[in-house]
């Protein structure tokens, strides 16, 4: 019986200190024809026609997030909290499922993922986001969200 080696990837992200989606990261061994007892994730990728704006929306563990970055912005963030597990701060908000908003800590950014078009949308799980020229919103399932554009944002 042969070995085989199975990366497992994942996607993580903290809001305010607190851990969103955490899914095991790393290689995992194990017997050839068998499978790992790996969490299933579910995420899809988009971002807006100028390429300002990248966004994820996440299912792992049973539960959902999503988080958007945004590139070029004119606005300033609030204070950075402390702590502040990661190294950039101000451009990218997350959400779960039926919270509020919050700037996050991060790390990492954001795949590229298809176009969402002006004046298009998309539904995934508990999310819903609208593109327009004039900027981002997005909702969860409780109408909390936030609206991103170059020249302002809006959390709600």
């Amino acid at each position: 019986m042969g070995i085989r080696r199975i990366a497992v990837l994942a996607a993580s992200f903290s809001v305010l200190g607190t851990s969103l989606l955490a899914v095991p990261t790393g290689a995992v061994t194990v017997p050839a024809g068998t499978s790992p007892e790996a969490p299933a994730m579910r995420m899809k990728f988009f971002r807006t026609p100028s390429g300002n704006i990248r966004c994820g929306i996440f299912k792992g563990g049973g539960k959902w997030s999503m988080r958007c970055d945004i590139y070029d912005h004119s606005w300033v963030a609030p204070p950075r909290p402390t702590p502040c597990d990661f190294g950039d701060y101000g451009s990218s908000v997350g959400m779960a499922r039926r919270g509020r908003p919050h700037f996050l800590c991060v790390s990492d950014a954001m795949d590229n993922g298809r176009t969402l078009t002006y004046g298009t949308s998309l539904r995934y799980g508990p999310f819903f986001c609208r593109s327009r020229p004039k900027g981002l919103t997005c909702y969860n399932a409780r109408s909390h969200g936030w609206f991103l554009a170059r020249e302002s944002y809006r959390l709600f």
